[in-house]
């Protein structure tokens, strides 16, 4: 999923952009097995979808997102990431993005699920 959106929409796209990700339920799961959706950053903003439920908000920066999402799983799922990235306003960016000015905006790392065998 991860990919700078520099190439398509160039660099001083500012707005919203979906990354959209099928896959299924991770097999062999036991009863008390957990699995985590983790997302290791977005450059601007984002938001988390899985299977059309909310699952949250993502926080600028190279910050960790984890999610819980064992109970959410079906046998074929949809993970639809949104990142923004708001307009300039009177030459500052809203959201500052420390050594990203003037460049477009991402997901920042990787989008895995993380299984904990219990």
């Amino acid at each position: 999923m991860p990919a700078d959106w520099n190439a398509t929409l160039g660099p001083s796209f500012c707005g919203r952009v979906a990354y959209h990700r099928r896959f299924g339920r991770p097999t062999g799961l036991g009863p008390a097995d957990r699995v985590d959706l983790v997302i290791d950053g977005v450059d601007a903003s984002g938001s988390v979808r899985l299977n059309g439920e909310s699952l949250g908000e993502i926080p600028l920066g190279w910050q960790v997102w984890r999610c819980d999402v064992t109970a959410r799983l079906r046998p074929r799922n949809e993970l639809i990431v949104e990142v923004e990235r708001t307009p300039v306003i009177d030459g500052k960016p809203p959201i500052p993005r420390p050594g990203r000015d003037g460049l477009p905006g991402r997901l920042m790392g990787d989008v895995r699920l993380e299984i904990f065998i219990l």
